[in-house]
C-alpha cells in the first residue's frame, strides 16, 4: 500500500479538542492504510505517544526561528513542515502514496509537491480557517499579516486535494460556497473517539435530592469562551430552576468570569480541574452556550458520552444533526428558546424519562473509533 505522511499542525496526543480530533485521525488513518505512517508533529507536544497508533516513525519539528518567520511573512508558508516533508519524501522516493494534512496550512504550500511525487493529498479541515484567524484574538499578528495567505492556502488545499475531510457539513458547505467546485472528494466523516469508551458503571445515576445540576466546560481565557459563558451568566442563568446547582469548568479561567460567578452562590466555578470526567459525572444537564467560531464543538462530545442531555446554542450544534429532534439534544438561539429548552429537560427528569444508557447507545453508534475508521476506509474504498 505504501508509506503515508502526516503532518499535523498540533500536538496528536496534548489536551484540548483539536488534539482530540487529531488523536483519532492518525491512528484511524495509519491503521487504515497500513501502519507504515510517518507522523509530524510540533516538537513542543511532547506528550505521551499513544502506543496503540500504528506508527512508523514520529519525527517532531522545531518551532521557525526568527528569519523563517519573517519570510514566511513574504512568501506566504505560515507553517513550519515545509522542508522536512520534502526532504523525507527525496529521502525516500515513490515510497509514498498518500501525505494526510490536518489543516489546510500543510497542504496549501505542499500540495503540488506531493501531486508532482505522485502521493495523493487528503486535508482534513478542522474549521473554516480564515473565519477561525480573522475571529481569534490570540493570533492578532497573523490577522494583520497573514489572512491574505491564510485565505489563499485554505483555497489551494481545498481546490486541489485529492480528498478534503469535513468534521461538520456546515463548514463543506462553506468551503464549496466560498471557494468552488474542488478538484477532488468532498466527505463530511466529523469526529470520533481514539479507543473504545465503554459505559460507565454510574451511568444511569439519577440527579440528586431532586436537584438537577448543570455542567458547562471548556477553556475560559479566550474570546469565545470569555462571551459564551458571560452570555450564560448574564442571559441565560436566569432561565434555570431556582433551586439547581452550576458547575464552570474549564482551563485558566478569566478575572471577568471569576468575579461573575462569585456573585452566584449556586454556581461553582472550578478552575484547571485534573479530570474533567469527574467533574461532568457530578452532572444532570451538560449546557454548550457558545455562540461564535465555526467547527465541531468536541466538548459537547464529553456530555454525550457521559449520556447526559444536552442544551446548546445553534452555532454549536454543528456537526451533531443525527441528534436533531432527540428528546434529549435541544438547541437555541436566544434566551426565550433556551428557556422552553430547559423546562423540557426538566420535564424528563421529572417524568423519569431520561436514560442515560440510550443517550451513550446513541453517542456511541456515530462516534465510536470503530465507526470512524469504517467512514475513513469506505472514503479511500479500502
Amino acid at each position: 500500500m505504501g508509506k503515508i505522511l502526516f503532518i499535523s499542525n498540533c500536538d496528536p496526543f496534548g489536551i484540548g479538542g483539536g488534539s482530540f480530533a487529531t488523536h483519532a485521525y492518525v491512528k484511524a488513518f495509519s491503521e487504515a492504510l497500513g501502519g507504515e505512517s510517518y507522523i509530524f508533529l510540533p516538537e513542543e507536544g511532547c506528550s505521551a505517544i499513544d502506543d496503540t497508533v500504528l506508527s512508523k516513525e514520529y519525527i517532531r519539528i522545531k518551532r521557525r526561528s526568527l528569519f523563517p518567520k519573517v519570510w514566511g511573512m513574504i512568501s506566504g508558508d505560515v507553517q513550519r513542515y515545509t522542508d522536512s516533508a520534502k526532504r523525507i519524501v527525496r529521502k525516500m522516493p515513490g515510497e509514498f502514496t498518500y501525505a494526510v494534512c490536518n489543516g489546510s496550512m500543510s497542504s496549501g504550500v505542499l500540495v503540488d509537491f506531493f501531486h508532482s511525487n505522485n502521493i495523493k493529498v487528503i486535508t482534513i479541515h478542522h474549521n473554516y480557517e480564515y473565519e477561525y484567524f480573522k475571529s481569534n484574538p490570540t493570533v492578532s499578528h497573523l490577522k494583520s499579516l497573514f489572512l491574505h495567505h491564510i485565505s489563499t492556502l485554505e483555497r489551494n488545499a481545498y481546490i486541489k486535494s485529492d480528498y478534503n475531510i469535513f468534521l461538520t457539513n456546515d463548514d463543506k458547505l462553506t468551503f464549496e460556497k466560498c471557494y468552488g467546485i474542488s478538484y477532488g472528494i468532498n466527505s463530511t466523516l466529523g469526529v470520533f473517539e481514539f479507543k473504545d469508551v465503554p459505559p460507565l458503571p454510574v451511568i444511569d445515576k439519577i440527579c440528586k435530592d431532586n436537584r438537577l445540576t448543570f455542567v458547562i466546560t471548556g477553556q475560559l481565557f479566550h474570546e469565545q469562551s470569555i462571551d459564551s459563558v458571560s452570555y450564560f451568566l448574564d442571559e441565560l442563568y436566569q432561565c434555570l430552576p431556582k433551586d439547581c446547582r452550576v458547575i464552570i469548568a474549564g482551563r485558566n479561567p478569566a478575572a471577568i468570569l471569576i468575579e461573575k460567578c462569585k456573585c452566584l452562590p449556586n454556581v461553582t466555578l472550578i478552575p484547571n480541574p485534573e479530570n474533567m470526567q469527574d467533574i461532568l459525572m457530578q452532572g444532570d444537564v451538560y449546557i454548550c452556550p457558545t455562540r461564535l467560531g465555526g467547527g465541531l464543538k468536541l466538548r459537547i462530545m464529553d456530555g454525550l458520552r457521559l449520556g447526559l442531555p444536552v442544551i446548546t446554542h445553534n452555532c454549536s450544534a454543528r456537526g451533531y444533526d443525527m441528534f436533531f429532534g432527540c428528546d434529549y439534544f435541544k438547541t437555541f438561539s436566544n434566551s426565550m428558546e433556551f428557556s422552553k429548552a430547559v423546562s423540557s429537560i426538566v420535564s424528563l427528569y421529572k417524568h423519569g424519562r431520561i436514560n442515560k444508557s440510550i443517550i451513550y447507545e446513541e453517542y456511541i453508534k456515530s462516534f465510536s473509533y470503530n465507526d470512524g475508521l469504517n467512514r475513513i476506509m469506505k472514503l479511500l474504498k479500502l
